[in-house]
């Protein structure tokens, strides 16, 4: 992991013909005639599976320092009234993103991965994309507590830009307000 660095990516050059920059454990930068996107290819039940991560520079390589950098995404389904219009929908994405700030802090953070990364019979559990659940509570227990940067991505398909009612956007910029407060980047990704 980590053959590419920012500035090769910011650099790859966009040609009529799509191409794949590797980073390594699956991660790829797919670079296309117009825009760059992060992509993470996997294989389950046989099948060769690509699960694209966001457009760069919105996802981006980090590189803070000696800090770690942590990404959480809240996702939730689309569905229900006219994508601009799912107030509660939103609501309760800014709500999880909000509650997210506590995982600045070592210990919290520690006990959320230990715990939604445990697989249990019969319960849901958070599968991590690259490495295995003891290298990441490893990884998270070797940094000091001062060193961790969270940025917490909700992810809201259905919801198009285009068409937020005014409640939608008062939401979104209170929990954007409340998380830049604790020094928690939020980046809210949905439809064009």
């Amino acid at each position: 992991m980590g053959q590419l660095t920012d500035l090769r990516v910011k650099n790859a050059e966009h040609r009529a013909k799509e191409y794949l920059l590797a980073d390594g454990d699956g991660l790829y930068l797919r670079v296309r005639q117009t825009r760059k996107v992060w992509l993470y290819r996997y294989m389950h039940d046989g099948k060769d599976i690509k699960l694209t991560l966001g457009r760069y520079p919105v996802v981006s390589l980090a590189a803070p320092g000696n800090r770690l950098a942590i990404s959480l995404y809240h996702c939730k389904g689309a569905g229900g009234p006219v994508s601009g219009e799912r107030v509660d929908d939103v609501y309760e994405l800014a709500g999880q993103s909000v509650k997210s700030a506590r995982f600045q802090r070592k210990d919290d953070l520690l006990r959320h991965v230990d715990r939604r990364t445990q697989v249990r019979r019969n319960r849901g559990h958070s599968p991590l994309l690259v490495g295995g659940r003891d290298d990441a509570l490893d990884l998270i227990r070797s940094y000091d507590p001062i060193s961790i940067t969270l940025t917490v991505y909700a992810v809201q398909p259905g919801l198009s830009a285009g068409g937020l009612t005014e409640n939608v956007r008062a939401v979104m910029a209170a929990a954007n307000d409340s998380l830049t407060s604790q020094g928690v980047d939020l980046r809210w990704l949905i439809s064009a």
